[in-house]
């Protein structure tokens, strides 16, 4: 999964050491890391956060006759509207930010009375299935 800050982080959390940094978290970084992830055994399936990841990374098919999902198969992991309008809809995760915002306002203002909140809960989320995503390939 091509992700954010948080998986690239090289702090540690809660005495857990981070992830090693994987990519350059630019746009040039990112076509660097297509560029390697499709240059000898090209990956069948990507899952991309954010939308303008999303886009760059389909811009970067384009140029190389990558075709979604004849070639690869992708989801976004963040629900854009303007995804909608791409040819083939994109596959997506689609899920209720009320009670994540809830959530937020409550660990701020436990920070604030300087208390340390280290719950962690998992929001439901729907995977919508779209056009880009194709049968996987045989061998």
């Amino acid at each position: 999964m091509l992700g954010g800050s948080g998986q690239n982080a090289r702090a540690t959390w809660r005495g857990h050491p981070a992830r090693p940094k994987v990519w350059e978290e630019t746009p040039e970084g990112l076509y660097v890391l297509l560029e390697n992830l499709f240059k000898m055994t090209p990956p069948t399936a990507l899952i991309i956060e954010e939308t303008p990841r999303v886009v760059a990374a389909l811009r970067f098919f384009a140029e190389r006759g990558i075709r979604v999902p004849d070639h690869v198969s992708l989801v976004s992991a963040d629900y854009d509207p303007s995804l909608a309008w791409c040819h083939r809809v994109i596959a997506h995760m689609e899920w209720d930010n009320d009670p994540i915002i809830r959530r937020i306002v409550r660990w701020v203002a436990a920070l604030r009375q300087g208390r340390a909140d280290h719950k962690t809960i998992n929001y439901p989320a729907e995977f919508i299935p779209g056009n880009s995503i194709g049968p996987a390939r045989k061998g």
